[in-house]
């Protein structure tokens, strides 16, 4: 195949973003976009955030054009005569001028140029989530202890009693739920939990013990809480204080024998869980 006929089949008209179009929804699909960032702890008034709702509405007209559309003008000018080079495409898939992958076929004795996966560079580096995932383990005794979340930075706002409310249930982190895992049954703060993979939310108060809840619902996302009938178990917990902490981080500042004190941290706010695990196995 041709030069030509590969540039001809990748038209700048369709992969081009549209310019944006003011219209009922750009307003309903702008907003929906702010509200998903301040749920994810972002704020969406900072610079780099505040052409975000509008470059996603672009993005999503861009993704769903396809049902205004017509077969023929999907398919363009994709097809052409059988006048090719059988060295310009691999029947296979070849990386191509976008990041993606091509392949080819036949429809009524023409050639078809196929797509799937492109995207530009420059998509792929906006795709880093802005809360990097971590993961933590420790065993104690015999009894492996994983956490896995994704870590929220505090970036100069205040945290515990504007960005998190008090008095209502939160999650520790971003995106996909925070959880964590114990390979053999243990008690934290004298709380016997049967092994097995658990979600973890928090209740926030401005006086008193707060309470870190595990919840049976470990695949789940970040918002909404799974609700009170998934709660394995909430233990009261009194927050202590420390220095500042500007990426939340989970930690076992001490780790003994048959015992461990589980840290979670993030700002000033410090809170401690202590695990006891069965150096006699289950």
């Amino acid at each position: 195949m041709s030069a030509t006929c590969t540039r001809r089949a990748f038209r700048s008209d369709v992969l081009r973003l549209p310019s944006p179009v003011e219209s009922p929804e750009s307003g309903s699909l702008r907003e929906m976009t702010t509200n998903l960032l301040a749920a994810l702890g972002e704020d969406p008034g900072r610079e780099g955030l505040l052409k975000t709702p509008e470059r996603m509405e672009r993005s999503l007209r861009w993704l769903t054009r396809g049902y205004q559309m017509t077969a023929r003008e999907v398919i363009g000018d994709a097809l052409f005569k059988e006048d090719y080079d059988p060295g310009g495409v691999s029947p296979t898939g070849a990386r191509g001028p976008l990041m993606g992958r091509f392949g080819w076929g036949r429809l009524g004795g023409s050639m078809v140029i196929l797509a799937s996966t492109v995207a530009t560079p420059q998509a792929v580096g906006q795709a880093i989530p802005f809360s990097q995932h971590g993961t933590v383990s420790q065993r104690v005794t015999l009894t492996e202890i994983t956490i896995e979340y994704n870590r929220p930075v505090a970036r100069g706002r205040d945290i515990f009693g504007a960005l998190v409310p008090w008095g209502k249930i939160w999650h520790p982190g971003a995106d996909s739920a925070t959880t964590i895992s114990f390979s053999l049954p243990v008690e934290v703060e004298g709380h016997r939990v049967p092994a097995g993979r658990y979600s973890l939310w928090v209740l926030p108060r401005e006086t008193g013990p707060w309470a870190v809840v595990f919840s049976r619902a470990a695949a789940v996302f970040h918002t909404p809480y799974p609700g009170p009938e998934h709660d394995l178990l909430r233990i009261p917990v009194a927050p202590e204080y420390g220095p500042h902490m500007e990426t939340m981080a989970f930690y076992f500042p001490v780790v003994d024998r048959d015992r461990a004190v589980l840290r979670f941290h993030w700002a000033e706010v410090v809170l401690p869980l202590r695990i006891v695990a069965s150096a006699r196995g289950p």
